[in-house]
């Protein structure tokens, strides 16, 4: 299974380089879509590189040598929650409470507790239709080796309250253009 690039979008949604740290910082930090940014320093964009180079090159150990504590960690580390909810009116401090459910009822609790965590400008993939959440949340699945359109009925029957319809989360993901 191949790991998603990891192209941050500018504006103009043009894939930037992700080894460009220091560019990288100084998108988030004039981000003015956001009132907090996901990463704020060059320090944590040099840090988020290097975990995402990490996994990159070793993708199988993220989906079967990590327990699922540690396999959460680092998807909500690359798709950029984790920092926005230190910031948010959420605090994600007891991991093991939330992983003691299953993975798609974890990311259900996640997306209960606040909107705004998967609904980030500074996204992964192209915006198509304001569905950034959707895509962020189908390509967790993905990587960790689930069927998208199966585990994410499961996600919506445990919230079917929640503001999307479940057609928006199997929707195809399409990757940025170069």
């Amino acid at each position: 299974m191949k790991l998603p690039a990891i192209p941050l979008a500018t504006a103009e949604l043009k894939p930037l380089a992700y080894e460009d740290s220091e560019a990288i910082a100084s998108i988030y930090q004039t981000d003015t879509t956001q009132h907090q940014p996901a990463i704020h320093s060059t320090q944590e964009a040099s840090q988020f590189v290097r975990m995402a180079e990490q996994l990159s090159d070793n993708q199988q150990g993220l989906i079967l040598g990590l327990t699922q504590h540690e396999r959460l960690q680092a998807i909500i580390h690359i798709y950029g929650i984790e920092p926005i909810a230190r910031r948010a009116f959420i605090r994600i401090d007891n991991w093991q409470a939330l992983t003691d459910n299953t993975l798609v009822e974890t990311l259900a609790c996640i997306v209960q507790l606040s909107t705004e965590l998967l609904s980030l400008h500074s996204v992964h993939y192209q915006i198509i239709d304001d569905g950034s959440d959707q895509m962020r949340l189908t390509g967790a699945l993905e990587i960790l080796g689930f069927s998208p359109a199966s585990h994410l009925r499961d996600f919506y029957k445990l919230r079917p309250n929640h503001y999307c319809d479940v057609s928006i989360y199997t929707r195809t993901i399409q990757q940025p253009s170069h």
